[in-house]
Parts: structure tokens; sequence; C-alpha cells
């Protein structure tokens, strides 16, 4: 034998069998090709310039780790098939006299070439795709585009690394198949019965939880800070439960209608679960990649189309003026910080003055900013908590006379009690423990024109 037999060989065969490689290929290709797409975004310093550029490139970064392990699970499904249908050919090479040695060099040399031309392909079109999807951002976020490519050679590295182990499971599944197969069976491959499938009990259970538990954690979420990193543990729960129910739950629950001899004794519940038995041990995967996906195209439609929608209510109650000027204070008094506030609008108004600008519903609201968290009493005392983001808030006081003037109101008060705002309705009870002391709430305050501190706020925001 030549020093190249075998890799000619499987050349041969690849070109042979292109009604199955061809389609492997193609999807190898594809995820490749996206996967450097995410990759190379997140890592691209043009968009961390942009406005919002931050979350974004943390968005893609998460992304790429849902997306590296759909691509391992899509693939070795797609594989499973491709290996199935070369059974038949490689019990007849090893009848001609292979040894599965040779067999081995054979898959190796295939699974070279597979993976050599999925991440060649893959790359080019990720590099040229690449550009297509900044430009698009870009025009988005409505910021300005520079000439040329972004390549990073981290990202082409990170590629080969990681499918280059995907690859590898691939090569290994393959090896093994061959390895313990008998070459009578290899040849018989396509006459052999398909066996009834086993029920797994513990990977359906376990499915049900994971589904459960991620469902559980997206809705629980209440404070922006632990939103990103929780739900991204609940896309990961539930792509894994929804596979093990769809692997292992679908058999268990065609079986107990089976034991359900009133049941499963009709003509047509005796017909559709039998044969779904065999259906879903073969489809399974790739029904719940279709799940998945599907899932995901919702779930992308439906909040773009609400972000679209509510684009115009969130600006206005993010910025309800068009200009929004916010001073720190350090005065020593009351009448220091008002004589302080004087000046600086003075300041303001001939600034605007000399910009040809006229003022319209200029207002003003000084008050008094305080960090605080909840503590288990419902008391809020003055520090930030480092170990727990969700006891973090934000007490806003305003003077009643300062009330008054901004909202053309004429409240009183008597000592120790208050007018409370809720921002996100979070706060029950009659009385509110501040730093200690125990105020009255007289009566909450339905509509407040928030300072902006308070709507771009991650933390639970009360003006008292």
């Amino acid at each position: 034998m030549t020093k190249f037999f075998y890799a000619k060989l499987a050349a041969n065969n690849l070109r042979k069998n292109s009604r199955a490689s061809v389609p492997f290929l193609f999807a190898s290709t594809f995820t490749v090709m996206m996967f450097y797409i995410f990759s190379s975004l997140s890592t691209n310093p043009d968009i961390k310039e942009m406005k919002g550029g931050n979350t974004l490139t943390t968005i893609l970064n998460l992304g790429w780790l849902i997306l590296f392990g759909f691509a391992a699970i899509f693939l070795l499904y797609i594989h499973s098939f491709l290996s199935k249908n070369r059974k038949q050919e490689l019990g007849l090479y090893h009848l001609l006299g292979m040894e599965k040695k040779h067999l081995a060099h054979l898959v190796f040399w295939e699974t070279v070439y597979f993976a050599a031309i999925s991440l060649t392909l893959g790359i080019l079109l990720g590099i040229l795709f690449d550009k297509l999807l900044f430009l698009m951002i870009a025009r988005i976020l409505g910021d300005g585009v520079g000439l040329g490519f972004y390549i990073s050679l981290g990202v082409i590295f990170g590629c080969f690394r990681l499918f280059g182990l995907i690859y590898l499971v691939l090569f290994l599944s393959s090896l093994l198949q061959v390895w313990f197969a008998d070459p009578i069976q290899l040849l018989k491959t396509e006459q052999t019965s398909e066996r009834e499938p086993k029920t797994k009990w513990l990977l359906a259970v376990i499915g049900l939880i994971c589904i459960g538990v991620g469902y559980f954690l997206s809705v629980s979420i209440k404070s922006p800070l632990d939103a990103m990193n929780t739900f991204f543990v609940a896309v990961l729960l539930v792509i894994i439960g929804t596979y093990f129910l769809f692997t292992a739950g679908s058999i268990s629950l065609l079986k107990l209608l089976r034991k359900n001899k009133n049941y499963y004794y009709k003509t047509h519940h005796f017909i559709g679960i039998s044969s779904m038995l065999y259906r879903m041990k073969q489809n399974a995967v790739g029904l719940a990649n279709i799940c998945i996906l599907s899932t995901m195209v919702l779930v992308t439609v439906s909040a773009t189309f609400c972000l679209a929608a509510g684009i115009h209510d969130s600006v206005n109650l993010r910025v309800p003026f068009d200009v929004t000027f916010d001073k720190n204070d350090t005065s020593p008094n009351r009448e220091a910080a008002v004589q302080n506030n004087e000046d600086f609008r003075r300041y303001l108004t001939d600034a605007a003055l000399q910009q040809g600008l006229t003022e319209e519903h200029t207002v003003t609201l000084p008050y008094y900013n305080f960090p605080t968290y909840r503590q288990k009493d419902g008391s809020f005392a003055h520090q930030f908590a480092t170990g727990n983001s969700q006891l973090n808030s934000t007490l806003l006081f305003v003077s009643v006379e300062d009330y008054n003037r901004y909202t053309n109101q004429n409240i009183t008060l008597q000592p120790n009690q208050v007018y409370l705002y809720d921002v996100r309705n979070n706060f029950s009870g009659n009385s509110i423990i501040c730093f200690g002391k125990t105020f009255e709430i007289v009566q909450r305050i339905k509509d407040f024109p928030c300072p902006p501190l308070t709507a771009v706020s991650i933390f639970d925001d009360y003006i008292i």
C-alpha cells in the first residue's frame, strides 16, 4: 500500500457517498460560520465603542457559549445518521481483508477531511458575513462604520480548538462502532430490525426537573444585576431538559400509555403508540433541535417587537425632559444649598441664552440620595449589601416644600409622616423604617415625574 492509500480511499468514499456527506458538511460548515460570527462580534473593539456596545458584547459572549453546546449536539446527531449509512460499506471492507486498524485509518482520514473542509469554509464565510452583521448592528445603533475587515486570530484558533474537540469525539464514536462491531453485523445493518427503546426514567425525571428549575429561575428574577447570569443558567437548564424529555421522557410516556390496556388496545391508539416508540428513538434529538430553535426564534421576535413597540414609552420614562442636569451638592446646610442651586440655575440660563435657546417648562427638584439595603425585618440600613444585590435599594428624600413646588400641590405633613412613591411597587405596609426611625405612610403617590436617577436605576427606588 502507498503512504497515502487511506487518504485517497477516504476522499474517494466521500465523493461516492455525497448524498450523505454533503449535507453533513453543509451543517458543520454552517455551525462553524455562526460560531465564528458570534465570537468575532463579541471581541470586536469597534462594537465596544458603540452606544450600548458593552451590553451587546456581554450578550454575544453568552450567545456563543449556548451556540457551541447546541452545535456539539447537532453535529453528533447528524453524524450518527452518517455512521449508520456507512456501516455496510465498512463491513464490506472488513470482509475484503482490511483489519480493524486499517478501518480506523480510513475513519481517521474521513474525519480529517470533514474537519478541514468545514473549518476552512466556515471561517471564510464567517469572516465575510461577520462584516455584514457588523454593518447591520452599526446601522441599527446609528453609529459610524470604519473600512476594512476585522479578523481575530484568537477567534480562529478558538474555532479550531473547540470544533477540533467535537470532531475528536466524532472520530472516537466512529472508531468504537468499528472496533466492537462484528463484520457480518455491519453487512446486515439494513436487514437488522430496530430494537425497542429502553425506558430511562432517571433521564426523564432529570429533564423534567431541569425544565421546571429553568422556568422557575426565569420568572423569579427580580434584580436586574442578577438577570443576565441567572437567565443564562435558566436557558441552559431548559435546553438540557428539552433534550432529556424528548429522548427519554417521550419514551417513558409512551410506555406508560401502553401499560394502560383500556387506552392502548384501541385501533388508533395501538398503531400510533407502537410506531411512535420507534420513531421517537430515531428522531427525538432532531425534534428537540426543532423545538429549541423554534423557541429561540419566538423569544427573539417577541422581545424585539416589544422593545420596538415600547421604545417611545421607555424614552419618555428615562428622559422626561429634553435636557437634564443632575448636580451633586455638598453644602453644609440647606440655605447654602439653595443659594448654590440658584447660582447654578442662573448659570444654565445664561448658557442657554448664549446658544440662542429658549427655556420652556423648567423645573428643579432638590433631593437627598442614600444607598441602602433592606434588612430581614424590612427596615433600611445605610449601606449597600455586597452579598445579595436584590436587597440593595435607593432612598430619595424630598422636602414637602420642594414637592409642592415641583408638583404644584399644597400638601401638609405632621412630624414622622411621609408620602411614599414606590417606583417598582415592591414595598408593602403602612410604615417605613429608615436608619432606625419609623415613619407613618400617610399616602402612596401613584404618579410622580421621577428624577432621572430613579428611571434608570437597577435597584429598587423609593421617593419619600
